[in-house]
């Protein structure tokens, strides 16, 4: 049996294989020969077959300072799999005109337009999927391209080469990726130019899709934010989140997150992208009766994916695998952005504590940190995020987390309370911290119990103010477009930025905490009447307030909850512990009385009058747990 190669072309342009085959047939015991007669030329076989053209990389937008450049990528061999790069895969490196090589994946993409139509956005196919690559250029000159494709890990052909100047211009301040500053407390570019961020959570859009984000970054920007955050998750952006979309990624998500990455471009907004979110772990409907994904998520066992339960997408080697292939795609498609801030890992996972294993999660975090750090050729900041008023040493100590995110909800005196935690996070973590969600109520917008806004502002004030990286992020932006609140941000801009604040010349004024007070109470005033007062103290888990509260009056009990804590922590955490001082003028007869609400592991309660110790007791930990639920009394 004889064979003969050749080569041709599939329907799709893929090179397949030909072969004649000649066969020796044997019947009745005689050998007869049965020949396929063809067109031989000097001992070499002839086969009519097109050959297959070389693939090419197009240029399809000028090349302009610190603006994308896109090229499309032709004559690609046909794989399985195009969002697979153990498929198939191509890679682009740029040589810069200094000589340094940046080296971008090219991705597989499809072309849509978009219309509005009875209040909705339809999304229509537009020309065919094809191979795209881009990149920002940082530096005027002349750039060489390379093109490198393999399939299935092999390489596959010669590299393609090309090459673009870009003309020398003046970029405006403000250029470049975003990073830390040198002080650790906000943000700058690679210019230099301090970032300090103003603006607020637009997580997802509506029934106009992206339509929306035209209304509210427009607005946004004339208001004087420059930054958002956006949610990639099943109702909007989410590429891998359906039952069927395991390393099959949906491209119409990914073109709208296109068009909105475009829009932040043209308007100066910096985005904040959040990769994945608690809900996709979830089985159980929350207080909006949704947001319970693990049954459709791609990576469960029983849609086809590697993990038996929610905590193996901690643990699972292929789980970990098939997601950093999803990161190289998110690289290779919004990793050019200079409005990119930073890749956000997750939204509130501890929301799902109960299903995973925290010490696994923290891990976790360590390598795709460090994989993002490794494989982002532009080294944009990597964080992740946790559920309100939480702070967990082991998410913030990873090396890899590049800055700490808070969520602040319902917490009284957020003006003050921002700024205990903005101190708190850089002086335990050496990493500025970013107040990522806010809201006077979890709930909702609630503008009944916050009619004058006076809680919102403490919150973009007290962000601002306190020493985090910018204003606090309200969660709640539909209302803010529905009630035109964009003057507020426009007051605090014209304001701090006359002080210095936007250009990073601020330095934040510190207070005593412990110790013993600098002075003490003083004469009793003059004519004062005696009062009986109750103190209502803070009940936030992790608060480190003042510890310190003067009662000039009956009055001031309505401003010492964040002052005075009433959670008693112990050796567990003992660097939460924040003994309290209450300096006073007693009356005759004068009583003190301490009602104790709930306390951690550990916990010892000393009493001391004037300097000298009247009591001491060990208190259990009787519910064994950390909330602040009326465990022993009430505050």
């Amino acid at each position: 049996m004889l064979r003969f190669f050749g080569e041709g072309e599939s329907r799709d342009g893929a090179p397949i294989e030909l072969a004649v085959w000649i066969f020796f047939l044997y019947a009745a015991g005689m050998m007869q020969r049965m020949w396929l007669k063809l067109a031989l030329a000097a001992n070499c076989v002839v086969f009519a077959a097109a050959a297959q053209p070389a693939p090419q990389i197009i240029q399809l937008t000028p090349a302009l300072l610190w603006q994308r450049v896109d090229f499309r990528i032709t004559n690609v061999p046909a794989a399985a799999n195009p969002f697979d790069p153990d498929s198939i895969s191509l890679d682009v490196a740029f040589t810069l005109p200094s000589s340094r090589t940046v080296t971008v994946p090219a991705f597989w993409g499809q072309n849509y337009q978009r219309a509005l139509s009875g209040g909705a956005e339809h999304l229509s196919l537009s020309g065919a999927a094809e191979w795209r690559a881009r990149f920002t250029p940082s530096e005027s000159g002349t750039y060489s391209v390379t093109l490198t494709i393999r399939t299935n890990r092999q390489p596959s052909g010669s590299p393609v080469n090309s090459s673009f100047s870009v003309a020398a211009s003046r970029p405006p301040p403000g250029s470049g990726y975003v990073r830390l500053a040198g002080s650790k407390q906000y943000l700058e570019t690679s210019d230099g130019q301090a970032l300090r961020l103003v603006g607020e959570n637009v997580g997802w859009f509506g029934a106009r899709g992206t339509y929306d984000y035209d209304t509210w970054f427009s607005a946004m920007a004339a208001a004087g934010e420059n930054y958002a955050r956006l949610w990639m998750w099943p109702g909007a952006f989410g590429l891998e989140t359906d039952s069927n979309s395991l390393l099959h990624y949906r491209l119409d998500h990914a073109w709208q997150l296109d068009y909105v990455f475009g829009l932040a471009e043209q308007l100066g907004i910096r985005l904040l992208l959040c990769l994945d979110y608690h809900g996709m772990f979830e089985v159980t409907p929350d207080y909006w009766g949704g947001n319970n994904y693990w049954p459709s998520n791609p990576y469960n066992v029983t849609n086809g994916g590697p993990c038996l339960s929610q905590n193996a997408f901690f643990t699972n080697a292929t789980a970990k695998t098939i997601y950093q292939k999803r990161l190289r795609y998110l690289i290779g498609r919004y990793g050019y952005s200079p409005s990119l801030a930073g890749w956000q890992f997750f939204n509130e996972i501890d929301n799902v504590y109960a299903y995973l294993n925290p010490s696994d999660v923290a891990a976790w975090h360590g390598v795709m940190g460090g994989w993002m750090h490794t494989n982002d050729p532009f080294s944009h900041l990597v964080t992740t995020s946790l559920t309100g008023s939480s702070d967990r040493p082991e998410i913030w100590t990873v090396p890899a987390l590049d800055f700490a995110t808070y969520h602040s909800y319902s917490e009284t005196g957020p003006a003050t309370r921002l700024s205990v935690v903005a101190q708190s996070f850089l002086q335990r973590y050496g990493k500025p911290v970013l107040i990522d969600e806010f809201g006077t109520d979890w709930r909702g917008w609630n503008r009944a119990n916050d009619p004058s806004l006076r809680g919102f502002r403490q919150g973009l004030w007290g962000g601002a103010l306190g020493g985090s990286m910018g204003t606090a992020m309200s969660w709640w932006w539909e209302n803010i477009q529905s009630e035109n609140v964009y003057p507020v941000y426009t007051a605090l801009g014209t304001i701090l930025n006359r002080t210095g604040w936007g250009r990073g010349v601020w330095t934040n004024v510190s207070f005593q905490t412990s110790g013993a007070p600098p002075t003490l109470v003083g004469d009793a005033l003059s004519g004062g009447q005696p009062f009986d007062v109750r103190l209502s103290l803070s009940p936030t888990w992790g608060a480190l307030p003042v510890g310190q509260l003067a009662i000039p009056n009956s009055g001031a009990a309505n401003y010492s909850a964040a002052n005075l804590n009433c959670f008693f922590h112990g050796t567990s955490h003992a660097d939460l512990r924040a003994p309290f001082r209450l300096s006073a003028w007693l009356t005759n007869n004068a009583r003190l009385v301490m009602h104790l609400n709930s306390v951690s592991w550990g916990s010892i309660l000393v009493v001391k009058v004037d300097g000298a110790e009247t009591y001491r007791t060990n208190l259990a930990n009787l519910d064994g747990g950390y909330g602040v639920n009326n465990e022993y009394n009430h505050c």
